[in-house]
């Protein structure tokens, strides 16, 4: 069975997950994220107030990623995989021991698992 996107009508795959959902669900909780284009036809979704980069002067970073995922040009959307799909913080911080791996294709769920690890994220800056 597939699960069917309310704006798209697009069917999605029970193992895809809209990652463009799970972005619109984390902006109605009022948390800054984007999805970009990390390199070859992989999307990462970033989240969280924008902090400086540990290792690049003047860069900001999001301090949570979530991914991976990748442009569906039919649908117009960013698609992750539920067997490959975790988020934690964003590995530009070295230490990445605290990720998760949701198994489930909600982006309910896993917006409110990545707002989580960005309330932590802003717990650890005090």
């Amino acid at each position: 069975m597939t699960a069917q996107d309310n704006l798209s009508g697009r069917q999605f795959d029970p193992d895809d997950i809209d990652m463009t959902a799970v972005l619109r669900h984390l902006h109605g909780m009022e948390v800054p994220a984007h999805i970009e284009q990390t390199g070859g036809n992989t999307a990462t979704l970033f989240a969280g107030d924008k902090v400086p980069h540990p290792y690049e002067p003047g860069e900001m970073v999001r301090p949570i990623a979530a991914g991976p995922g990748s442009y569906d040009d039919v649908g117009g959307r960013h698609v992750g995989y539920v067997g490959e799909f975790n988020y934690g913080r964003n590995q530009d911080f070295g230490d990445t021991d605290d990720g998760e791996w949701p198994q489930t294709n909600d982006p309910q769920h896993i917006a409110r698992g990545i707002f989580q690890h960005v309330m932590r994220a802003n717990d650890r800056r005090g």
